[in-house]
């Protein structure tokens, strides 16, 4: 019988304290009538990740900044 393929991680990857994630977004409705609507939207996140710290003391901290917009219309 086959094995499945393994993959080695390594080991600072499973090594996470702490995640966190912070978003803030609207919607704004540019046209609403008898043709239908057409809408923007915008969205920000901060995301971060945090390892433990090793025998230095010195923890492995990522930071993610995400940025997205949308537009979209709506059939009638």
């Amino acid at each position: 019988m086959a094995q499945p393929a393994t993959f080695p991680v390594a080991p600072a990857a499973r090594k996470t304290a702490n995640i966190q994630e912070y978003t803030a977004g609207y919607w704004y409705d540019f046209y609403k009538g008898d043709h239908g609507r057409f809408r923007q939207s915008i969205q920000y996140s901060y995301a971060v990740r945090e390892g433990w710290s090793g025998a230095t003391g010195i923890g492995a901290k990522g930071v993610d900044n995400m940025f997205w917009t949308s537009f979209r219309y709506y059939l009638p």
